[in-house]
């Protein structure tokens, strides 16, 4: 308080005692209260035989405080007003001992009773702290809850007990009529007394209110820990869950060796998605939920967020595997249709060789016909894409499976076989068109004769300029 900072004054009245005892009550103080007592003023013994001995007393004073030794009481009143003492040293102060007594004993009981309540505080917050959070199920939940909450419930009855006696002696130390105004108008001793003793029950009763937020904290953490538990259960289930199609997803390596085996296993792979729509609803679901879980201060929020990360990876990572198998296998059907388009250009461009007759061969006139056949054949690209074909090897090696890429470099090789086949027997065509017998007529203008240079077929001098896009495939 205000007092014990400013420090008090101790009066010792030992007017029918001796020096001895004045030495003993100097000392005890100087012990005890060495921070709190700024003087002392002492009323000297009166004794015949203690007016002998008052020298050696001054002699031998060395305390920590001031003493100040009084002939008698009236020498009193011109360092302490009247007011401050009580009837015994002539003042006017209204002090009865007794209570003093009473009021500080109640207030070290009580003040005891606050520290017995601490301390069981204390021990409490330490069970609290080393509970086990790795709850399993609902009924070791509240037996927990149970157990512990008993055990504040105890705690602050006791406290609510304390704070009823606490108001009750304050009362009776006020007064019964009074009232928390008519503190400061009590006197000055039980004043100290009820402020004592009013901060005391402040303290436990901001105790008891600091400490049912740390029950009500702990409660929520341990229910919060059995909802973490659950999480946890799930969010294993639904990690195993995609595990397995990641797993399953990672196995379909097949790309078909045709184009409908090719949109089969597209077509499979598509339904095999559409059976892990369950997993994926879960999986928004959980992670819904703990992002909620985040919101309210749940006090797991760290772990929940890991894991809730953890499984949207998860969802990416087989979401992009789904993207790629489909990718693979439309990359697939593409090189099979560029397959069967150019097998179709072989195995029309033999058909053609295989059906030009002999009688062919043994005149101009058929020569040039098949020729003609060859060249428009040639000029035109018979269906196939010619964008997937120049890509095609490219594509099958990106793809990685050895026995497609080796069909790719055969059907190659067939285009330069065909392509050769056709191009010898354009030439051979060609040789026969430019052999044929000229007619020579005679010039019109002149009047000598002479020979005409050789005519070239159209058609042959169309061929030079045309070239089969197929050709450069060869190349």
């Amino acid at each position: 308080s205000e007092e014990r900072k400013k420090g008090f004054t101790a009066i010792i009245d030992r007017r029918s005692e001796k020096w001895a005892a004045v030495k003993l009550v100097l000392n005890r103080l100087n012990i005890l209260f060495t921070a709190t007592i700024q003087n002392a003023y002492v009323i000297k013994p009166q004794g015949f035989f203690q007016k002998y001995s008052e020298s050696n007393f001054k002699a031998s004073l060395e305390y920590s405080f001031e003493v100040v030794i009084l002939n008698d009481v009236g020498s009193l009143y011109n360092y302490v007003d009247k007011t401050e003492l009580t009837p015994c040293l002539g003042g006017t102060l209204n002090y009865d001992h007794q209570d003093w007594v009473q009021h500080r004993t109640a207030i070290d009981r009580f003040s005891e009773t606050c520290r017995s309540i601490a301390s069981r505080l204390v021990t409490l917050k330490q069970i609290f702290d080393k509970t086990d959070l790795s709850i399993s199920d609902n009924q070791e939940t509240e037996h927990v809850l149970d157990v512990h909450g008993q055990m504040w419930f105890d705690v602050r009855d006791d406290i609510n007990n304390a704070q009823m006696i606490g108001n009750t002696q304050l009362k009776c130390m006020k007064g019964a009529d009074s009232t928390d105004q008519d503190t400061f108008s009590l006197l000055p001793i039980s004043q100290t007394s009820v402020q004592d003793l009013q901060a005391l029950v402040d303290i436990i009763s901001r105790v008891r209110d600091k400490f049912e937020q740390v029950w009500e904290r702990h409660q929520s953490c341990v229910l919060q820990s059995l909802q973490f538990t659950f999480f946890e259960r799930e969010f294993v289930d639904v990690k195993n869950l995609f595990m397995v199609a990641h797993t399953k997803l990672s196995n379909m390596k097949e790309l078909g060796d045709s184009v409908s085996s090719a949109a089969k296993l597209k077509k499979d792979t598509e339904t095999f998605k559409e059976e892990t729509k369950d997993a994926v609803e879960n999986l928004t679901e959980l992670c819904e939920r703990g992002e909620e879980m985040i919101k309210n201060d749940h006090c797991h929020s760290h772990s929940i967020e890991a894991k809730c990360s953890e499984l949207q990876d998860i969802h990416n990572d087989l979401n992009k595997k789904f993207d790629e198998r489909k990718h693979n296998l439309d990359k697939s059907i593409e090189v099979h249709e560029s397959l069967q388009q150019v097998t179709k250009w072989c195995n029309a461009g033999v058909d053609i060789l295989a059906s030009q007759p002999l009688d062919r061969f043994q005149s101009a006139e058929g020569a040039e016909k098949a020729l003609k056949e060859i060249d428009e054949f040639l000029k035109k690209p018979q269906g196939v894409n010619l964008g997937k074909l120049n890509r095609m090897e490219k594509t099958a090696k990106e793809l990685g499976d050895e026995g497609l890429l080796e069909q790719v470099r055969m059907t190659l090789a067939r285009i330069s076989e065909v392509t050769d086949m056709m191009s010898n027997r354009e030439a051979s065509f060609k040789k026969m068109v430019t052999k044929r017998p000229v007619q020579q007529v005679a010039p019109v203008a002149p009047p000598t004769t002479q020979t005409s240079p050789q005519l070239k077929s159209p058609l042959a001098s169309k061929r030079k300029e045309g070239t089969s896009p197929l050709l450069n495939l060869k190349k």
